[in-house]
């Protein structure tokens, strides 16, 4: 894993606009149903785009079950986002740095609730 301040400054320059199209991009095809697993793959990259963090390794098993799909569409669009907003806040500032890298990595849960 590489030292803190280079994911800092990986984040600083590149790390908070990719991450915007990374989390677009895995918002795009978790919505289109039959591309729901790469959607979920990004997802769980979602840190390592943010600031070179290592990828956490489990699994995400999109349920089948009609709550999963209620909770996507109508509070994971939305929560979603706000968790991303809230970690870009916080994540300029060196103190909270390593809080914001743990809610960007997992912000797959909040988005499909597994």
């Amino acid at each position: 894993m590489p030292h803190k301040v280079l994911r800092f400054l990986w984040m600083l320059f590149i790390g908070w606009w990719a991450s915007i199209f990374w989390f677009l991009i895995g918002y795009l095809l978790i919505a289109l149903v039959v591309t729901r697993q790469t959607g979920f793959w990004i997802f769980q990259r979602m840190g390592f785009v943010f600031s070179l963090q290592e990828p956490l390794e489990r699994e995400i098993i999109f349920h089948k079950k009609i709550v999963t799909y209620i909770w996507f569409y109508l509070l994971g669009w939305f929560l979603g986002p706000a968790a991303i907003l809230i970690a870009f806040a916080l994540s300029f500032l060196l103190v909270t740095f390593s809080y914001t890298e743990k809610m960007v990595a997992g912000v797959d849960v909040i988005v499909i609730a597994d």
